[in-house]
């Protein structure tokens, strides 16, 4: 979970991407996510994630102002089955960083069909339209958001 202040409109924005065609949820929103490769810890999966679906490098976040960070440890651990054939322990990790504008972000890095679109998406204001969105990680947010005093 990456969540950023933007000094200059005074706005919290959570970044988010559209699930493609060639996964499951197809179409629908999540935090950026995804399966360990054998051989990584928590902190490499999720650097790597992070980059192949959001094009950011976890690096060059951790230079950026931060008010808050669980990256050493996770802030959320999930190992309840969440479908019928399918039992994943997820670790849930999080940055809040103070920003003067929003970093770029991109799908460039994707396995094709993997990401539709990536951005930042408002979180008093444009979360609550977002109508799809998958893996309860609307709860998640909602959960990541009381925990550090946003909204």
């Amino acid at each position: 979970m990456i969540v950023v202040f933007n000094r200059l409109d005074r706005k919290y924005y959570v970044l988010m991407v559209k699930r493609g065609s060639g996964v499951s949820y197809s179409g629908h929103w999540c935090i950026p996510c995804g399966f360990m490769d054998f051989g990584e810890n928590g902190l490499e999966a999720l650097s790597r994630e992070l980059w192949e679906e959001t094009n950011l490098n976890l690096s060059d976040l951790l230079n950026l102002e931060i008010s808050a960070k669980f990256i050493d440890n996770p802030y959320f651990v999930n190992t309840e089955p969440q479908i019928i054939d399918n039992q994943n322990v997820s670790l849930y990790y999080g940055l809040v960083l103070v920003v003067d504008s929003l970093p770029v972000v991109s799908n460039i890095n994707c396995e094709p069909d993997e990401i539709d679109e990536v951005k930042w998406v408002e979180i008093k204001n444009e979360l609550s339209t977002l109508d799809k969105i998958a893996f309860n990680h609307r709860k998640r947010i909602e959960d990541f958001c009381k925990l550090n005093n946003i909204i």
